[in-house]
């Protein structure tokens, strides 16, 4: 009986492969064969000329839909990280953090627009330090927008809405004073209604946050949120009302009818307890706001291990960045000795790849956690500093992160930490040129024309499947569960996940790259691996660009 059992089993199974062997021609990859897995499960083997042309063909095409067959839920986003007036008690530690708040928002907003979801970053560049506004100028300049006088509107009708709500309020206490008392109690009113006129005007949160049904403790609101000052005496707005008002009016802006709605606040660890009053005091003035959907994520601080700590300059952003552009200089000293240039272009892009260090070393580590700068190591491994480790490759054979030569990747060499580019020849072909300049190698053709059934290698094949293919849902789980995020919820985002795919895909391709001559001698039956290869390296490219981008790196386009 249980061996009927199990053939009717086996029968099934077998009536599925058939139909998946016939059905997978209309299926975005063909298979090529479908075993039965000694589990009962099933084994599928994509069909890799199939597989290779489709990939190869869609990521070198100008541009290339990723997500056009990933059904996603496409809401409007707003991204809250603004800056915040530094703690006189550690500003070098309050500027790390601001910092790490301003990268986290720029990496976010390059995802959310990566993926075609609209996207509006609200950080005021007046409230970022001018270190941290030169760290991440260009995504300033490019994405952030003045709400000074725009959302003067919007800071005048929460005014006076507040004014309306206090004078109600006022109004009903007084009514239920005691009446008989009526001299005391005409008296009383005069000098209520003076009073009134002199008096600020405070919000509860805890009431706020009962009205409106919130979860707090956990992963919800901070339980000691309490009554908070919006309207001095003078009527001057607080800061944490003027930052409502700028919510709204780019809430109003951006709002479409039927399209959900997600405020996404992002706060360093000593500013959470002001970021949740923002949105609270926003959620008891806006309709537009109660119907959002609010998300807060607190970063982990930034700690820096340095050499000395008697000079108040050492953990400073400023002293980071000298620290990084040292390095890089050393690393170039080591190779070229006396050659190393110190003009401005060469200390510019020094700086250059400093900050995108920076960068890597800070989105690397995961949101909640502490990013950990150890600058008393003299030997840097990946753990330690990983964006100036795969900068400068000082450790000799581990793996290689791209950098950028005429916007398109080289590759960072082992030993004595040097950049050095692909050659030149291939850099030629893989920018779409089509030939050489000598005359060797004969013109790039389209890629309708080549012929990818040459490309044998396992390296090739898992370059193809581990990175190409898995880009898109590299892309995806970046956000995680923003998406389905219910309040009181914890938000899980995962920037540190483009790291580990740009630290594994470099790896692999320094590999694939030392084993494999591309650009072999131009003969007949030659050429068309050399083509194919070619288009490979132009489609790894691709997502390397990409990458970066996510992680807002601009490419730096000489060496």
């Amino acid at each position: 009986m249980y061996q009927n059992s199990n053939q009717v089993t086996v029968f099934k199974l077998e009536d599925i492969l058939e139909t998946i062997s016939t059905s997978s021609q209309h299926w975005p990859f063909k298979v090529s064969d479908a075993k039965l897995h000694p589990q009962n499960g099933i084994f599928l083997k994509l069909d890799r000329l199939d597989t290779f042309k489709k990939i190869i063909t869609k990521y070198t095409s100008q541009n290339p839909e990723y997500f056009s067959t990933i059904e996603t839920v496409r809401p409007v986003f707003i991204l809250a990280a603004s800056g915040r007036k530094r703690d006189s008690k550690n500003p070098n530690l309050e500027e790390r953090n601001q910092l790490r708040c301003q990268m986290v928002t720029h990496h976010l907003r390059a995802v959310c627009q990566f993926m075609g979801i609209k996207v509006k970053h609200l950080t005021m560049p007046d409230e970022v330090s001018p270190t941290i506004y030169n760290l991440t100028e260009e995504s300033v300049k490019k994405n952030t927008e003045s709400f000074e006088n725009n959302s003067l509107v919007a800071l005048e009708t929460f005014v006076k809405q507040l004014e309306k709500d206090s004078e109600l309020s006022s109004r009903k206490q007084r009514e239920e004073e005691d009446v008989d008392k009526s001299k005391l109690s005409e008296g009383t009113d005069t000098n209520s209604r003076q009073k009134q006129q002199t008096t600020s005007i405070s919000l509860n949160l805890k009431d706020v946050i009962l009205d409106q049904n919130l979860v707090t403790g956990g992963h919800g609101y901070l339980s000691n949120l309490g009554e908070i000052e919006v309207l001095t005496e003078e009527r001057s707005p607080s800061r944490q009302l003027i930052e409502c008002a700028k919510l709204e009016f780019g809430l109003k802006i951006e709002r479409e009818k039927d399209i959900p709605v997600m405020a996404l606040h992002i706060s360093t660890p000593s500013q959470n307890h002001h970021q949740q009053s923002v949105e609270l005091i926003w959620r008891s003035l806006s309709e537009s706001a109660r119907n959002s959907v609010p998300v807060h994520i607190t970063l982990g601080p930034v700690s820096v291990t340095a050499v000395t700590a008697n000079s108040t300059d050492v953990g400073s952003i400023a002293s980071i960045i000298a620290s990084y552009e040292s390095e890089l200089r050393e690393a170039s000293a080591v190779k070229y000795g006396d050659e190393v240039q110190d003009n401005e272009d060469e200390i510019q892009k020094r700086r250059t790849l400093a900050k995108a260090a920076i960068k890597f070393d800070i989105l690397s580590t995961a949101l909640g956690s502490t990013v950990k700068i150890d600058m008393s190591q003299k030997d840097l491994t990946a753990e330690s500093r990983p964006g100036v480790f795969c900068s400068v490759q000082l450790c000799q054979g581990e793996f290689t992160l791209p950098v950028y030569i005429n916007e398109h990747p080289c590759l960072t060499t082992g030993g004595s930490g040097v950049e050095q580019p692909w050659g030149a020849e291939i850099i030629w072909f893989v920018s779409g040129m089509g030939k050489d300049g000598s005359g060797i190698y004969p013109p790039f053709p389209p890629v309708e024309e080549v012929g990818f059934s040459c490309l044998r290698e396992n390296d090739e094949w898992k370059l193809l499947l581990h990175y190409a293919m898995q880009f898109p849902d590299l892309v995806a789980e970046t956000l995680g569960n923003i998406f389905t995020i219910t309040q009181g919820s914890r938000c899980n985002l995962y920037p540190n996940k483009v790291c580990r795919f740009l630290y594994s895909l470099s790896r692999d391709l320094s590999v694939y790259y030392s084993r494999t001559h591309i650009l072999v001698e131009p003969r007949p039956h030659l050429i068309p691996i050399i083509h194919a290869r070619l288009y490979l390296l132009k489609t790894v490219m691709r997502v390397m660009e990409d990458s970066l981008r996510l992680l807002d790196i601009e490419p730096l386009h000489q060496m």
